[in-house]
């Protein structure tokens, strides 16, 4: 009957009981003009006009609710004021129960009214509406059962009685500290989680790139379940001259464009992590069909130096004319020789420095 979100936050929640508080009170008005239909009373029929009233009303709350659903201000904002108008809607129509009391038809309209107006109080509270409206809404709940049991026409039933008002009065008031302070502790455990979730990634997630840096790595390498996968070691060349030519700021925003450019060419499968300083490691998935594993991972480093060399450096700083990378790779077909393979790319990277730079160079378990 409502969308459903990973997101549970309070708003949410809110929304959802606003749309279940449309949904129950349309079906308690639907049975009871069911229940007009078959009576034959003029003055239920009269009433029943009333309830049709409600119907029409609560049915097109619920149906602007559910099919304008959007996780928005605005469609927070449509709820609260929904539930504002219903709020005032409810309290007519408890007025009007009282006002005429008919000991004919009294008890079915108040236990109808009874059955939903905690759950109103509970949107309202929810959606965090004025806590003086909802205060307002509670006196007046009590007031028609203080003020008009003693109508001759409620002389012989059991609402003639004062205690009603006061027991309602009781039971609203305790039901509204309840749930203020449930919806409190909700909302502490919620930023609470939210707050451990940012640290968790703050500690696997490298400041400077948005990379994974080296535990976020080892963590996230632990769940995958790669068949075959290939390793990319990649260093940007000559990077301590930028440092020293330039100063730490721009090497700082040379690192994060080249940290860009290879989150923006792999999948969202692979793994891009800043390994320390200027060195990047790239583990990417590959396909166990793949006829030529090796041919595809050196395509992949390739475009990536190229991309690398193709940046525009200029706009960086006019002094910095090109910044060039250095890779080496390796295919691996079984988890457990990471390591083994990480040193023999490592390896590969280094004889790439030595034949000159900018290059790829692909490394072997043997010549470890």
């Amino acid at each position: 009957f409502f969308p459903s979100s990973a997101n549970q936050s309070l708003e949410l929640l809110g929304d959802q009981m606003t749309g279940l508080l449309r949904l129950v009170a349309a079906s308690v008005h639907l049975t009871s003009i069911y229940l007009t239909m078959v009576a034959a009373s003029s003055e239920v029929v009269h009433v029943g006009l009333w309830e049709q009233l409600s119907l029409l009303t609560t049915t097109a709350c619920y149906a602007i609710w559910r099919y304008r659903w959007s996780f928005s201000a605005e469609h927070l904002d449509l709820s609260r004021k929904i539930c504002k108008f219903l709020a005032v809607f409810i309290c007519i129509r408890w007025l009007v129960i009282w006002i005429p009391a008919n000991p004919q038809t009294i008890y079915i309209h108040i236990c109808s009214g009874l059955l939903y107006m905690p759950l109103l109080l509970g949107c309202l509270n929810l959606l965090e509406v004025n806590k003086h409206f909802i205060t307002v809404i509670t006196i007046f709940i009590v007031l028609p059962p203080t003020l008009l049991s003693h109508q001759a026409s409620l002389l012989n039933t059991p609402l003639n009685d004062l205690r009603f008002g006061a027991s309602l009065a009781g039971f609203y008031v305790v039901f509204s500290h309840l749930l203020t302070s449930i919806l409190q502790l909700k909302k502490k455990v919620l930023q609470l989680t939210n707050t451990n979730l940012k640290l968790e990634q703050t500690a696997i997630t490298d400041p400077l790139t948005q990379l994974l840096n080296r535990r976020g790595f080892e963590d996230l390498y632990q769940q995958t379940q790669y068949e075959n996968s290939g390793i990319i070691v990649l260093d940007i060349d000559h990077f301590k001259a930028v440092n020293d030519r330039l100063g730490h700021d721009i090497g700082d925003v040379v690192i994060a464009t080249v940290a860009s450019k290879l989150k923006q060419l792999t999948r969202s499968d692979d793994l891009v992590c800043r390994w320390g300083g200027e060195e990047f490691l790239l583990v990417v998935a590959l396909n166990k069909n793949e006829p030529d594993a090796n041919t595809f991972l050196f395509q992949l480093a390739t475009k990536l130096l190229r991309s690398i060399r193709n940046i525009d450096w200029s706009t960086i700083h006019l002094e910095l004319k090109t910044v060039t990378a250095s890779a080496g790779m390796i295919v691996i077909s079984d988890k457990s020789d990471f390591k083994r393979a990480l040193i023999a790319a490592d390896h590969a990277l280094l004889n790439a420095k030595r034949a000159g730079r900018n290059r790829v160079n692909i490394g072997s378990m043997d010549a470890e």
